[in-house]
């Protein structure tokens, strides 16, 4: 089984958190959404934000693994971590995230 899991960020602190858990072999691979705007309640009032948004294809069973590397290295306080169960995946692809999980340091 396979996850997908969504990281904010500062802007240009994406790279980092996705190049530290991709060579961590935490992730198969991390995608980079740069610079989309947040809104959020923060300390009892509401926040706005440009943040990176980083999405990590990886095995469902080292997420937990993933998660806490991400916060490790975070700069945020509460990082927002999220991870979705990926119901379906095209089998060789399926079979790449498998192998380059698998690989632990």
């Amino acid at each position: 089984m396979f996850s997908i899991v969504m990281v904010t960020s500062p802007i240009g602190e994406g790279k980092k958190l996705a190049r530290y858990c991709v060579e961590k072999r935490l992730a198969a691979c991390a995608n980079i959404i740069p610079n989309g705007a947040s809104i959020y309640w923060w300390n009892g009032g509401i926040e706005e934000a440009n943040e990176d948004l980083v999405l990590f294809k990886t095995k469902t069973s080292i997420v937990k693994d993933l998660i806490a590397g991400v916060k490790k290295i975070h700069s945020y306080d509460t990082p927002e971590i999220i991870s979705l169960p990926i119901e379906s995946v095209d089998d060789d692809y399926a079979t790449w995230i498998e192998r380059e999980t698998s690989i632990r340091p």
